[in-house]
């Protein structure tokens, strides 16, 4: 199982300086991988759960592939119908082309209306630009002169440099039926988020027979390989709570290493850990030295008994 961090880039503790600092620390501490989420503007009454600062999400992780020249990087998600697919397909191919193979693109069609509607995005039609979004961006990453008529896209035969590589690999997040159908069937992976005040998340078992029916529509779709099953979950160490179904890492270190070892048989191979997003605001770190903390116990009492 590789372990990720989700960096610091909204909410109470986000600046640059601090989200550069746990990157280092994490890589430092043998984290596999940092990640980054996606708002560009939110109503008010979200501000608590979001704070007044969220870093652009791309922007962000082309200046953390700078300073920290060996982790993975990963975005936990990009909603798709807030970007044009080719300037996005481009952003990220230039990042993978400093970065190399580093990089793991979470994509998802967003849940704000207001936001979509802020950005001029289609909000009713989200999942059907999400898909098209997708396929235009693979169509870059892969093809010699890339080709492609849709509803909202369409190139002619076009000249796109350098691409990946490798393309980087496309998870898509989210929780629901049509979530996890876009990922068997449109991406390489499948990405859904824990949330504890909302109630979100999947017990092992859960997770296990979704895992399976991905794998039997990518079967049924003649796509290789079962996908990948990663998961955002809320993480704090702490002997006051127990962890339960939308929090399975919030507990005592030895509880976190059953529930992941669980989670892991149930076919989890990648968790990205948040210790603000989805943990109860009572348990969330109050500044960096406590997050660095959390980390740094993290890596000595969990990591090695996984």
């Amino acid at each position: 199982m590789k372990l990720g961090v989700q960096l610091p880039h909204f909410g109470r503790l986000a600046s640059a300086g601090g989200t550069s600092r746990i990157a280092r620390d994490a890589a430092a501490l043998g984290f596999d991988s940092v990640w980054v989420g996606d708002h560009v503007v939110y109503p008010a009454v979200l501000a608590e759960r979001f704070g007044e600062t969220f870093l652009e999400a791309v922007t962000t992780l082309a200046c953390v592939a700078a300073a920290v020249p060996r982790v993975g990087l990963g975005t936990a998600v990009l909603v798709l119908p807030y970007h044009h697919p080719v300037r996005l397909a481009r952003q990220l191919a230039t990042i993978a082309a400093f970065a190399g193979d580093r990089l793991v693109v979470g994509v998802g069609a967003g849940w704000l209306e207001e936001e979509h509607r802020a950005l001029g995005a289609p909000w009713r039609e989200r999942g059907a630009y999400t898909d098209e979004s997708i396929r235009v961006m693979r169509a870059l990453w892969t093809e010699d002169r890339p080709r492609f008529d849709g509803r909202w896209v369409t190139l002619p035969e076009v000249v796109f440099g350098p691409r990946p590589a490798a393309p980087p690999p496309l998870w898509v997040g989210g929780n629901s039926s049509r979530a996890l159908r876009r990922a068997a069937l449109l991406g390489d992976g499948w990405l859904p988020i824990w949330h504890a005040p909302t109630g979100r998340g999947f017990t092992p078992e859960a997770l296990r027979a979704r895992a399976a029916e991905m794998a039997e529509m990518r079967a049924r779709a003649g796509r290789p390989g079962r996908g990948e099953v990663a998961a955002l979950m809320p993480l704090a160490i702490t002997e006051r709570a127990r962890p339960g179904p939308s929090q399975p890492l919030v507990g005592p270190a030895e509880a976190i290493v059953e529930m992941l070892g669980r989670y892991r048989e149930a076919g989890l191979g990648h968790v990205v850990l948040s210790p603000y997003y989805g943990v109860d605001p009572a348990l969330a770190p109050v500044n960096l030295a406590r997050v660095v903390a959390l980390l740094e116990r993290f890596a000595r009492d969990v990591a090695p008994k996984l």
